[in-house]
């Protein structure tokens, strides 16, 4: 495979003198051109960018996203079928969604946002894209309102909820707006879907100070189904773990070396964590006592300890993640380096930091006091 894309002035000129920028493509040898609505002067035009005019960055940012755009179409073509004559000029027009398959452009626009946008932002991309195509066979001629909403409804039915769902389907609708830029899906095929509102309820967490006393308390407690929900509930404030991972732990396959490693049983992330000192003890504990009763039980039990620690809070297991993201933002963490330990999207870890921005509230104190 042999290509170029590059934009050109044409030789004609109009009553002013002006002349029409093209984009020329060239595959294996055979030259084909996209007509832009550009006009400059000669002397404007250098070596396939716009100078001297008042609107050239204008001009060549346009340029720059049409070559974009035909580049990523005739690429994910190639992927898929032997090119034609009138499949070029169909990728160059922007008229071959019947050609890209959903899948092939998803791997193109990875790749472009390497390095452009967080690894987390990636693979939380992949992870909704996973869930879409594996649900059923898709085209991009096939996507539509309807569409949407039924696959929202498909997701929700899977067991996600609340801001989850927020988070999935704002990413889907992000994706096809950049297959629309690419001429692979047309506006109003999607527009008019409603992405779920978010809600940015304020969670309950506990301090380090409050972890700390729960600590010290479930070292005493000599009843074992008791003093094992507190370790596992401690082993969530110390790694993030949701309860549906605390449920199925399994020292012997998680640690690998001073790594903690784990796949999320609800969305499937890999993640991985030192283990640090506080957290070290927790292990010592969990390693040797596996986690065997039920969810309900966990509540009725953590509810104890929470009492007897004298913490008034309404404490579910939930929040021994909550808590752990708090306690990385009161350490200094990113909201990237945040959501990459929580293996969750930058849009819940930015929840957290906006109840403990330190930084900000040190500002305040020392400007507005």
């Amino acid at each position: 495979m042999s290509y170029s894309i590059k934009p050109i002035i044409s030789s004609y000129k109009n009553n002013a003198g002006l002349q029409k920028v093209a984009i020329r493509v060239i595959y294996n040898r055979k030259k084909y051109y996209a007509e832009t609505d550009i006009k400059v002067l000669q002397d404007q035009f250098k070596d396939g960018v716009i100078k001297k005019h008042v609107q050239a960055l204008v001009m060549n940012g346009i340029l720059r996203q049409r070559i974009s755009d035909i580049e990523t179409r005739l690429l994910a073509a190639i992927q898929n079928k032997k090119l034609t004559d009138k499949l070029i000029v169909e990728i160059i027009k922007g008229k071959v969604s019947e050609s890209v398959s959903v899948e092939s452009f998803k791997k193109r626009l990875v790749e472009q946002l390497k390095g452009r946008v967080s690894d987390n932002r990636i693979r939380h991309l992949k992870s909704v894209l996973h869930k879409f195509t594996s649900w059923q066979k898709l085209t991009f001629n096939s996507i539509s309102v309807d569409l949407l909403n039924d696959f929202e409804a498909h997701i929700r039915k899977s067991g996600i909820q609340g801001n989850t769902i927020f988070a999935n389907m704002k990413m889907l609708k992000s994706f096809l707006i950049k297959a629309k830029d690419a001429g692979l899906v047309k506006e109003e095929q999607y527009k008019a879907y409603k992405v779920p509102s978010y809600s940015q309820n304020i969670p309950v967490y506990l301090n380090e100070k409050e972890i700390d006393s729960i600590y010290e308390l479930v070292k005493v407690i000599q009843k074992p189904g008791i003093k094992t929900v507190g370790y596992y509930f401690l082993l969530s404030c110390y790694a993030g773990y949701r309860i549906s991972d605390l449920m199925r732990f399994d020292y012997s396959k998680m640690i690998h070396g001073n790594s903690l490693a784990l796949r999320a049983k609800k969305n499937g992330e890999v993640v991985s964590i030192a283990v640090y000192l506080k957290l070290e003890r927790i292990l010592e504990y969990v390693k040797d006592n596996k986690l065997k009763i039920s969810e309900q039980h966990f509540r009725n039990y953590l509810n104890e300890i929470v009492l007897l620690a004298g913490i008034n809070k309404k404490v579910t297991p939930h929040t021994g993640r909550h808590s752990f993201a708090m306690l990385l933002m009161s350490k200094g963490f990113t909201i990237d380096e945040v959501a990459e330990l929580l293996g969750d999207s930058e849009l819940i870890a930015k929840v957290y930091a906006r109840i403990t921005n330190e930084h900000l509230n040190k500002k305040v104190m020392e400007r507005l006091n």
